[in-house]
């Protein structure tokens, strides 16, 4: 699934507060539960399934951008939340780059094809400098959904992720 199909205005976050990586995921796990993606009652499951795996390594990319994610039983779509953070925020990523924007992903454990497609797609996504520019300048969720979905409407974007 595109990036774009799996936001919404509610699901995406401008300048979020936090100054490290627990703390902006907590900032979008509340704005999935402000959204009504998840019931409160998940908050600590969600935060609990993406803390283990950020464990395991760290789910900072390239290019200032996160990708905190976690598989869950509880869940039977994918269900994002994305935020900007104009200063940055830690997140250990490969390129040592504070991230200033953050993806937060809940995955159904049972579709792990699927969630290897939708993760390589967000990362393929986010690499473009532009977009992310375009993202991280955006003054509004509307038009941030606006950016993201008509880069995706591209080819061979679109073609490299049909499916």
């Amino acid at each position: 699934m595109r990036l774009g199909d799996l936001l919404h205005e509610k699901t995406i976050k401008l300048d979020l507060h936090a100054n490290n990586k627990q703390a902006a995921i907590e900032e979008l796990v509340d704005a999935l539960i402000d959204a009504h993606e998840i019931p409160l009652s998940m908050r600590s499951h969600a935060l609990e399934i993406v803390k283990e795996r950020e464990k395991e390594a760290s789910t900072g990319l390239e290019y200032g951008v996160a990708a905190p994610h976690g598989l869950s039983d509880r869940v039977d779509d994918i269900i994002v939340a994305l935020g900007t953070c104009r200063v940055g925020i830690p997140f250990d990523s490969v390129d040592g780059i504070a991230a200033r924007i953050v993806v937060l992903i809940l995955f159904p454990r049972r579709s792990f094809h699927g969630n290897i497609q939708t993760m390589a797609g967000i990362a393929h996504l986010l690499s473009n400098s532009k977009l992310r520019d375009a993202i991280r300048a955006a003054n509004s969720s509307a038009e941030v959904l606006k950016i993201i979905r008509d880069e995706e409407s591209k080819e061979p974007f679109h073609a490299h992720l049909a499916k």
